[in-house]
């Protein structure tokens, strides 16, 4: 988007990922996977929502490319 970042973010290290988003560690890890899953959906048809693109694998800044099996312009991490 043009005025603002959608991003889903995981930390390595000693700090688990549940004491960093405390209010997620009452879900399943299913549960967990399900909830990023729609927030991912959201984060790449928010450029077609608003009309920067027909497809979320051609806006240029979205990580849908990586998702599709391509490559993108920012190097990702796949967590799934």
């Amino acid at each position: 988007m043009t005025n603002h970042v959608h991003m889903i973010v995981s930390r390595k290290g000693h700090i688990p990922l549940e004491h960093i988003m405390r209010d997620m560690k009452k879900f399943t890890s299913v549960e967990i996977s399900q909830a990023i899953e729609k927030k991912l959906d959201y984060i790449h048809e928010n450029p077609v929502k608003h009309g920067f693109t027909n497809s979320p694998e051609c806006y240029d800044w979205s990580s849908a490319i990586d998702h599709a099996g391509g490559k993108g312009l920012v190097d990702i991490e796949m967590l799934f």
